[in-house]
C-alpha cells in the first residue's frame, strides 16, 4: 500500500497544562508508521521530542478572559488555518480532524480542496457538564462535520452510541493503546481512590469530593487522590478547605505521563464518573496497572481485572450488588440507591 502525506488539524492548545500535547503525540505515534509524512495545523502547537520530524504549522493565540475577544481570536486563527489548508492541501489527500470540534472554517477549506476528510468524534459534549448555548453550538458543529465527512473516526464503537441519530457514511476505528504490558500486576495496593481527568463539570470532581467526605466519616483510613487540572481546580481546592478534608483528599495537579505510574500503582480503585464515553488514550497506564474500576457511561469492563460502577447520573450503567466484594460493599453501601443497583454519590 502506498504511504501518503497527511495533514492533521487540531484545536489551538491552551497553556494550562500539556494534556493536548500529550494526546496529540499519542495519536501521531499511532498513525506515523503507516504514512509518508505528517503536517499538523493548529495554534500554539507542541509535540513530544520523539516526533521532531512532524511538520508543525502553528499560529500564535492568546486566551483572553473577555468572551468576545476570545471568539474573535478563534475566528482569526481559523482563517489562518483555512489559508494553510488551501495552500498545502491536495485533492484526495487524507486530512484528520483530531480534537477539532470547532474548526469549521478549516473543515470547509478541506472540503473545497476535495480532500479525504477524516473526522474524529469523542464523548458527546451535549451531555457533559452544565448545558449552555456554547455546548449546544459545539454539538451542532460536531454533528454537521461528522455527517459530511468521508470517514468518521473513533477509538471505540461505543463512541458512536454517544451520538444518537448521527449519520455516518463510513467509519474507522483507531485505537490509541501505544504501550503494552503483558502481565499487569494487582498487588500491594493501599486504600486509595484515584481520579485522572480534566477538572471540569462533566467529570463530576465536586460530587466525588463531597462523596469522599461522607465516606471518610466511616472509613477514615481511605483517601482520594485527584490528578489533573482545569477550570474547576480552585473551586475544588476551596471545597476541600471548607470540609477540612486536606488529610483525606489530595489534589496532585498536572502529572507528567512518565510519572503517572508511580501514583496509580498504589491505587486500589479508579473513579471515572464522567458524563461521556471514557477516553481510552488517557487511561493506557491505568489499564496496564489493572486497577479496579468505577466509572460512568459505556466503559469496557473486560479490560479490567475487577469491575465497579459508581452511579453519578441516572443514565450511568450499574454494577450488580452481588458483583461487589463484601469489604468494598461496606465502603460504598451508604451511597447505594434504595431501588435498583449501583452506587450513588
Amino acid at each position: 500500500m502506498e504511504r501518503k502525506e497527511i495533514i492533521v488539524v487540531t484545536n489551538p492548545m491552551i497553556a494550562a497544562n500539556r494534556s493536548a500535547e500529550v494526546t496529540l503525540s499519542k495519536f501521531l505515534r499511532v498513525i506515523k508508521p503507516s504514512v509518508k509524512s505528517i503536517e499538523v495545523i493548529g495554534g500554539n502547537l507542541g509535540v513530544e521530542k520523539d516526533l521532531s520530524d512532524v511538520v508543525l504549522t502553528s499560529f500564535s493565540i492568546i486566551r483572553y478572559p473577555n468572551k468576545l475577544k476570545r471568539l474573535l481570536t478563534i475566528v482569526g486563527i481559523q482563517l489562518k488555518m483555512m489559508k494553510s489548508i488551501i495552500s498545502h492541501g491536495k485533492k484526495n489527500q487524507p486530512v484528520y480532524f483530531w480534537i477539532a470540534d470547532k474548526m469549521i472554517l478549516p473543515y470547509f477549506a478541506a472540503k473545497l480542496k476535495k480532500m479525504e476528510v477524516n473526522y474524529f468524534i469523542y464523548g458527546n459534549v451535549e451531555k457533559e457538564g452544565v448545558k449552555s448555548k456554547f455546548t449546544e453550538l459545539s454539538g451542532r458543529l460536531i454533528r454537521y462535520m461528522a455527517s459530511h465527512a468521508d470517514y468518521v473516526c473513533m477509538e471505540s464503537p461505543s463512541v458512536k452510541k454517544e451520538w444518537p441519530g448521527l449519520a455516518v457514511k463510513k467509519e474507522k476505528i483507531i485505537h490509541l493503546y501505544t504501550d503494552i504490558v503483558v502481565e499487569p500486576e494487582y498487588k500491594d495496593r493501599t486504600k486509595i481512590l484515584g481520579m485522572v481527568c480534566r477538572l471540569t463539570p462533566g467529570k463530576h470532581i465536586v460530587e466525588s469530593i463531597e462523596a469522599m467526605v461522607r465516606i471518610h466519616k466511616n472509613h477514615a483510613d481511605w483517601i482520594l487522590e485527584i490528578i489533573g487540572s482545569g477550570k474547576q481546580e480552585e473551586e475544588c481546592k476551596a471545597l476541600i478547605r471548607k470540609y477540612n478534608a486536606e488529610s483525606c483528599i489530595h489534589m496532585l495537579g498536572w502529572v507528567e505521563h512518565s510519572e503517572l505510574q508511580n501514583y496509580v500503582a498504589k491505587w486500589k480503585y479508579l473513579l471515572f464518573p464522567t458524563d461521556t464515553v471514557y477516553a481510552a488514550h488517557d487511561s493506557t497506564t491505568i489499564l496496564q496497572k489493572s486497577i479496579a474500576f468505577s466509572g460512568g457511561n459505556n466503559q469496557p469492563s473486560r479490560a479490567f481485572s475487577k469491575k465497579l460502577s459508581w452511579k453519578m447520573k441516572k443514565r450511568s450503567q450499574f454494577a450488580q450488588r452481588n458483583s461487589v466484594k463484601p469489604e468494598t460493599r461496606s465502603l460504598f453501601e451508604p451511597f447505594w440507591p434504595k431501588k435498583g443497583s449501583g452506587f450513588c454519590a
